[in-house]
């Protein structure tokens, strides 16, 4: 007779000694699962994506978590699996922005030319990435405000005139407040 709950006869080891192995902390865990850890970390390592990883894995989104906090060398190699696909990144936004993209320009049914664009806002990005000292946002590093609470900016506006409605001379100057605005 077998185990209701686990489909196994009765004093049957969960796991066969030959498919477990031991994660850092001593517990043991199956083969499949050393497998699905794996899979995760090479999608993970290639998408950036923890939902892509944990489809590979084939695995549930909280067993990953608990790998994650149970077993530190797996959580390690979860943070450099996210470094390489942020390397993978970088290097693609390096290319867009340096070496641009061939993008086809279309008229009719037929390539008539094709014109390589470049990415300014990337090169920015890049650039404010790796010397923030040199690119960030020249006013929060003007006012001295790196690491500065700011608070809100309040302006006023002043309308001479209604609008929609003729100048006139003598209309009576409207104010507008606002509080919107935040500095850096």
């Amino acid at each position: 007779m077998s185990d209701y709950a686990t489909g196994r006869p009765p004093g049957r080891p969960a796991m066969p000694k030959c498919d477990s192995m031991r994660d850092a902390n001593g517990r043991a865990y199956s083969l499949a699962t050393a497998e699905a850890k794996r899979r995760f970390l090479e999608r993970l390592a290639a998408t950036g994506s923890v939902a892509a990883g944990i489809v590979a894995a084939g695995r549930s989104k909280s067993a990953v978590y608990q790998w994650r906090e149970n077993d530190p060398f797996f959580a390690l190699q979860w943070d450099d699996a996210i470094n390489a696909a942020l390397a993978s990144l970088e290097t693609e936004a390096y290319r867009r922005a340096v070496e641009g993209c061939e993008e086809p320009r279309i008229r009719g049914s037929e390539v008539v030319v094709t014109v390589r664009r470049y990415s300014d806002r990337l090169l920015t990005l890049l650039l404010c990435a790796h010397a923030p000292e040199r690119y960030a946002p020249r006013t929060a590093l003007a006012l001295g405000l790196q690491g500065v609470e700011s608070k809100p900016l309040r302006f006023t506006f002043r309308l001479n005139h209604e609008p929609n409605v003729p100048d006139e001379e003598d209309a009576p100057a409207q104010e507008i407040e606002g509080g919107a605005a935040e500095q850096g």
